[in-house]
């Protein structure tokens, strides 16, 4: 109990640090300047920030959400990441203990977060974070090989590649542009990473919050029907969903149906 609350804080806080670095990711490589710009700065003011303004969400509390040398706002957005970096990784060892597929969750969990940001920012996905996502795939196909890491068989991490990405890339082909490339290259990374089981119930999670956001989005007219509209981010949903408790719902799903 003592080992387990440790851990928890520790990735808590490493959550925290991690989702600080993430915000620079964000904001720097739709940019391309990731490795241009040594020190982070007020994106307004352009004033260098001292390492007492990038303490996670503690900073963003204590200047009262504002720069410390222009007073312009900053944006929740920052410690959300933060916060939201943080939960992902406690959720992920909370869910599969320690295990290797904690690690590869927590590079999954962060990688999803930049992407989703980014997605929202451009309607773009960068194709580095579709291959670290790959690799990770790689690795678990590997390791499911001697029964480490996921559950799935080895065949079912090569189907889940294909099995939506392809129907997507149908999907996209026949409506002349309803899906967009980064959003099928997404998925057949995550497919190989999670097998085809959970891909697809990934992209069912996916698909539904993407069609809700749209409705909402439309009923408050910030989009009408033919407004491009960011999937990464409900895809990245169902994905933590399917990575977190897949193997749980498609179990109980099927014994409903009475295949188990």
């Amino acid at each position: 109990m003592l080992v387990d609350a440790l851990i928890y804080t520790l990735l808590g806080i490493l959550g925290l640090v991690i989702g600080s670095f993430l915000n620079v990711c964000i904001y720097r490589i739709p940019k391309r300047t990731f490795f241009a710009e040594e020190r982070s700065y007020c994106p307004k003011c352009r004033h260098t920030l001292a390492v007492k303004d990038l303490v996670p969400v503690f900073s963003f509390l204590f200047l009262g959400g504002k720069c410390r040398y222009c007073k312009a706002r900053i944006s929740p957005r920052y410690p959300i990441i933060e916060l939201l970096t943080a939960v992902s990784f406690i959720g992920a060892y909370a869910v599969h203990g320690l295990s290797v597929q904690t690690l590869i969750g927590l590079i999954l969990f962060a990688a999803l977060i930049v992407m989703s940001m980014i997605d929202i920012d451009t309607l773009e996905i960068p194709n580095g974070i579709v291959l670290l996502i790959t690799i990770l795939g790689v690795i678990s196909t590997i390791l499911s090989i001697f029964g480490i890491g996921s559950k799935a068989l080895w065949w079912e991490h090569l189907i889940g590649l294909v099995c939506v990405s392809a129907v997507m890339y149908l999907i996209m082909v026949i409506s002349g542009g309803g899906l967009g490339e980064g959003d099928i290259k997404l998925m057949a990374a995550c497919g190989l990473l999670l097998g085809y089981k959970n891909i697809i119930l990934a992209a069912v999670i996916g698909v539904i919050l993407g069609a809700i956001a749209g409705i909402i989005l439309m009923i408050a007219k910030k989009k009408h029907g033919k407004s491009q509209m960011p999937l990464g981010p409900a895809l990245a949903v169902g994905i933590a969903v399917a990575f977190l408790w897949g193997d749980f719902i498609v179990s109980a799903y099927l014994g409903l149906l009475g295949i188990n």
